[in-house]
């Protein structure tokens, strides 16, 4: 045979070989689609039906459209890998939901809030930062409420953290005369 067929054959077999040891990376077929579509329509329903999982609904409304044609649409130009992801995304985020809703957080969030409100008032070298703040700082509960709802919890997490650290700051200020 010659170096021109080899090389050809070569390319060939390189690319079966790649087809079938890659299935993951290649776009999903209709029935699996198809069944893709039928199982988000499941989920989608389960989330609007708790009150628990709006939050979850919110952050992310492509996922959980009720529209089985994008759900389908969206699979088809997906790889397995991708979409059978998402289903496991959604499955999570149920299961999240309904352990733990958004109120559930952002009443945590609220009553931690107000807690380290209070003590950062206890403490002469929190001033500055009660001042510097108002807003962070109130012994509001309804105000951090309402506040960590209209956030995504990454960004209350964030806030959280940033009012803790400085607590933790005026507190170390507090006990060592600094």
């Amino acid at each position: 045979m010659n170096r021109h067929w080899l090389s050809i054959a070569a390319g060939l077999l390189a690319m079966v070989m790649t087809a079938w040891w890659a299935p993951a990376a290649r776009a999903a077929d209709p029935e699996f689609c198809s069944d893709y579509a039928r199982t988000a329509e499941a989920q989608v329903r389960a989330a609007h039906n708790s009150d628990r999982c709006r939050w979850a609904i919110d952050q992310n409304p492509a996922r959980w459209t009720g529209d089985y044609g994008q759900h389908y649409g969206w699979c088809l130009g997906a790889s397995y890998g991708n979409a059978n992801a998402e289903r496991e995304a959604r499955r999570d985020a149920l299961d999240h939901c309904a352990a733990y809703s958004r109120g559930d957080f952002c009443s945590d969030y609220a009553q931690k809030a107000v807690r380290e409100s209070w003590e950062a008032r206890q403490h002469g070298s929190c001033h500055w930062a009660v001042d510097r703040d108002p807003a962070r700082w109130t012994t509001d509960y309804d105000a951090h409420y309402s506040w960590c709802m209209g956030v995504s919890q990454e960004a209350a997490e964030q806030e959280r953290n940033a009012r803790h650290a400085t607590l933790d700051r005026c507190v170390d200020d507090y006990y060592h005369g600094w």
